[in-house]
């Protein structure tokens, strides 16, 4: 378990500095001047994260809820979606419920397998998660929150079958996520549901 707040602060802002490397030449001002539109994505998540392998001897599945954005980056065939989730996790004996914040930045394939209003787009990407402190809670509030929460980073690899009407968008990813967590990793399967709104900026 880490509770190192710079390296938490180094990982907030190696995705912030990604997220802009990437969506830096569409994000131009020649684009702007061109008359050209930015495709952006705004998502409302919910998910099921199941604890598997040694995670699952421990702990119980949980829910999560939360917000996404997608942007384009500099390849026509790739996307950026960055956002989190919250929610409450329990172990098996139900003595202890932590709270927890997922956070991921991650890239998509677009059109690479496409059918009239659906889609199937490959993700991958990192991830954090923010476990609350010695009682369990976040409070984000308080100015050294990063100190006094453990914060675990990790990877996850998904597939995303997307349904798409007019602006509107559907989706039920399935993601595998690796926590390098200390001593035991804390490996997930995420069940989500996503809908979302697409418009030009």
């Amino acid at each position: 378990m880490l509770h190192d707040k710079q390296s938490t602060s180094r990982f907030f802002r190696f995705i912030a500095v990604a997220v802009f490397a990437l969506a830096a030449p569409a994000l131009s001002i020649d684009t702007v001047k061109t008359g050209n539109r930015l495709p952006f994505e705004t998502i409302v998540c919910g998910s099921l994260r199941m604890p598997v392998m040694a995670a699952a001897a421990h702990w119980k599945p949980y829910p999560t809820a939360g917000i996404y954005f997608v942007m384009p980056s500099t390849l026509s065939w790739l996307s950026c979606i960055t956002g989190g989730e919250a929610g409450v996790i329990a172990d098996k004996s139900a003595e202890l419920t932590v709270q927890c914040i997922h956070v991921r930045f991650g890239i998509m394939a677009d059109n690479l397998i496409r059918h009239s209003c659906l889609q199937l787009r490959p993700e991958a990407g990192l991830s954090s998660m923010m476990i609350g402190g010695e009682d369990g809670i976040i409070d984000l509030a308080h100015s050294h929150v990063f100190g006094i929460v453990e914060n675990e980073y990790g990877i996850y690899f998904g597939i995303e079958p997307r349904f798409v009407w007019k602006k509107l968008l559907f989706s039920l990813p399935i993601r595998i996520e690796r926590t390098f967590s200390s001593p035991d990793r804390f490996d997930a399967v995420i069940i989500s549901g996503l809908v979302g709104y697409h418009f030009d900026l």
